[in-house]
């Protein structure tokens, strides 16, 4: 792995240690090398951002500590300072407590941590949130409600490729949300390729990340672009070679009537 692929590692690594509340990872990452104010090429949050979004009052004062800067916006122009709900994170930030301020902080109602801080993929659903936060809704809101609640929560989609094949082309597929894990991915991705998953030597994440187990599975965001790596031998990696796609199991012939 290269030097600049390697320090991304570490600071995806230090921002998801930071949203977990995770102060030894946090302070292993930074002994490791890991930037302390490196931002999210797409969101621009930083580990700082992470922890004062999910209240991590020892993560943050830990990041403060070592010298993490406070006046980094995200992209959408937040201060870590604006995400956080907790007066006590403000203060140490040094954000001067107003009156309406507190007395928002007051007369909010009492919530569970895990509605609060929903771990990694968050799906919200209508048993999730408490009724005293539920916000009023018409009619044509509830049909559409209960028609998501019908057809469950939506699937990421992923782009995958053989490497090294004379058709550089990607094929979309689509993962369970509730299975997020590499296996999953291993196996929907080699039955859309036709492909022997004996035969994968690895799964890499364009340009030049490795995808080797489920945490790196869960951190892929929608349409990212994957390849196969395969093993090298006189063997066909393939399987069916000559087996038509529709013969295929895992043609979905529904959705090769939607294409446009």
């Amino acid at each position: 792995m290269s030097g600049g692929a390697e320090a991304r590692e570490l600071e995806e690594r230090l921002r998801e240690a930071a949203a977990l509340g995770d102060v030894r990872e946090v302070r292993r990452l930074l002994g490791a090398g890991a930037d302390i104010n490196s931002r999210n090429e797409i969101d621009g949050w930083t580990c700082l951002h992470w922890a004062c979004k999910r209240n991590q009052v020892p993560v943050v004062s830990c990041l403060l500590d070592a010298g993490a800067d406070r006046q980094i916006r995200t992209a959408a122009g937040e201060l870590a300072a604006q995400l956080t709900s907790k007066p006590d994170i403000r203060k140490i930030l040094g954000e001067e407590e107003t009156e309406c301020q507190g007395a928002k902080d007051l007369n909010l109602p009492i919530v569970a941590n895990y509605v609060a801080n929903p771990p990694f993929p968050c799906v919200h659903t209508e048993e999730t949130i408490p009724d005293g936060l539920a916000e009023p809704q018409d009619e044509t809101a509830s049909v559409s409600s209960a028609s998501q609640c019908e057809t469950g929560p939506s699937s990421p989609a992923a782009q995958v490729r053989v490497q090294n094949l004379r058709d550089n082309d990607f094929i979309e597929i689509e993962l369970d949300r509730q299975e997020l894990t590499y296996q999953d991915l291993l196996r929907v991705s080699c039955c859309e390729l036709g492909v022997n998953p004996d035969q994968v030597e690895k799964i890499r994440k364009l340009p030049n990340t490795l995808v080797r187990k489920d945490k790196d599975v869960a951190r892929l965001q929608d349409f990212q672009e994957l390849e196969l790596v395969l093993v090298q031998s006189g063997s066909s990696p393939f399987r069916n070679a000559a087996t038509a796609l529709t013969d295929r199991a895992c043609y979905n012939s529904r959705a090769s009537k939607l294409t446009y």
